[in-house]
């Protein structure tokens, strides 16, 4: 793996950190003020990351935008602990879903607790493009 892909995959994981904390601060009724959020990645480089909210090298920094922008409108501060790869058992099933083990699952995700979620909505709010 090229570090250009390493690098990538990150941006990947933090990215998805940001529209996540999206979408549980969306959903939750909270009083005005500051929330606390917490969440578990099992990326270093996100991770590190997330702890300053802030980077510098592309396309990391775009992660970062995206994650600030969410804590700003949330008005939450946001925790993204690691996570060892090894007991991130929910990530590598949802990756590997066509493998006949990961489909239990499937079994136990409530359809009725779904969240939309629109992409490029999101990219325009974060980014007004």
């Amino acid at each position: 793996m090229s570090r250009l892909a390493q690098s990538d995959i990150s941006f990947y994981e933090a990215f998805a950190q940001a529209i996540l904390a999206n979408a549980r601060l969306a959903s939750c009724q909270h009083a005005p003020g500051v929330v606390g959020l917490r969440q578990w990645c099992d990326n270093m480089p996100a991770v590190g990351a997330s702890a300053k909210l802030f980077s510098s090298k592309a396309p990391m920094c775009f992660a970062m935008q995206a994650l600030s922008h969410v804590c700003t409108k949330w008005q939450a501060d946001a925790t993204i602990s690691h996570l060892a790869g090894s007991k991130n058992i929910w990530a590598d099933k949802l990756s590997r879903f066509r493998e006949p083990k990961s489909q239990d699952l499937f079994r136990v995700l409530d359809p009725s607790r779904e969240v939309k979620f629109d992409l490029s909505t999101f990219v325009k709010q974060v980014w007004g493009k």
